[in-house]
């Protein structure tokens, strides 16, 4: 059985490097890694929609893209 995902939110600091390994493998599978400071939700919040206004960000098959 095949998962799906359109959006993986993780605080594993690894995630991104393991995610990178598997682009390699599945050229349909595309990562946007959020380099955004921790924070208390409202907050975290604000500051993504203000960076997000700014510059929005898709995923790109095949690609491991950091963000903003």
């Amino acid at each position: 059985m095949a998962a799906s995902f359109d959006c993986v939110v993780t605080r594993d600091e690894g995630f991104a490097e393991s995610a990178a390994r598997a682009l390699r493998s599945d050229l349909d599978f595309g990562m946007v890694v959020l380099r955004l400071a921790q924070k208390p939700w409202p907050q975290y919040r604000q500051t993504f929609l203000e960076a997000w206004s700014v510059s929005p960000n898709r995923p790109v098959a095949g690609r491991l893209v950091q963000w903003p």
